[in-house]
């Protein structure tokens, strides 16, 4: 049981929207990078590369989510470059996802 973990959960199923990935669906929250931020997870080449604006996007903690996942948000499709998961007294908060 993760009390914070599921808190945020909540705050991501409020504020977030729901996207469809197998044979249902799953809700992330997308926001794009603040200056430079893209590059703390992303070489400039992979960045460059990128032909559409990169974005990260957080959901829950036990996401079916990993690298190389394709999602399709605001009718754009997506590769999951990283996922990292986000720890707050070494519990799992949310994940972190790197799209481009």
């Amino acid at each position: 049981m993760n009390p914070l973990g599921d808190r945020l959960k909540a705050v991501i199923r409020r504020l977030g929207e729901s996207i469809p990935f197998g044979f249902g669906s799953e809700w992330i929250l997308a926001v794009p990078p603040r200056g430079t931020q893209a590059f703390t997870y992303l070489t400039p080449a992979e960045v460059d590369a990128s032909v559409r604006p990169v974005l990260l996007a957080y959901t829950r903690y036990d996401t079916p989510f990993l690298a190389g996942s394709l999602l399709t948000v605001d009718a754009r499709d997506y590769t999951v470059k990283k996922a990292v998961t986000l720890r707050v007294r070494n519990l799992p908060a949310m994940v972190l996802l790197v799209l481009a």
